[in-house]
């Protein structure tokens, strides 16, 4: 299950690269994007995201916890989350995530 589980980072991780790249029409970025994390089970993601809250993400020793995006990808990551209201819109069926 964990080389399959990495399989499907991998590929997802591709796939969002692709698209900052090519853009693609918001309904299919979202579900991308919603899928990238929901690899993550909840619990992990909530703990994750608690802990993140409380240090600034730039002193994050990029070592520890390895990206594979570049610092331009994940600008582009973030603000396409935002705008798409990934992870706490009103109306978002990702709020819970």
């Amino acid at each position: 299950n964990l080389v399959e589980l990495n399989r499907k980072y991998i590929e997802t991780s591709y796939a969002i690269k692709a698209a900052y790249k090519t853009p693609l029409e918001q309904n299919e970025l979202k579900k991308l994007i919603t899928s990238f994390f929901q690899m993550i089970p909840h619990e992990v993601s909530t703990k994750i995201a608690r802990a993140f809250a409380e240090v600034n993400i730039q002193e994050i020793d990029s070592w520890l916890f390895p990206s594979p995006f570049t610092p331009e990808e994940e600008q582009w990551l973030f603000e396409q989350m935002e705008q798409l209201q990934i992870f706490g819109g009103n109306n978002d069926e990702t709020a819970a995530i």
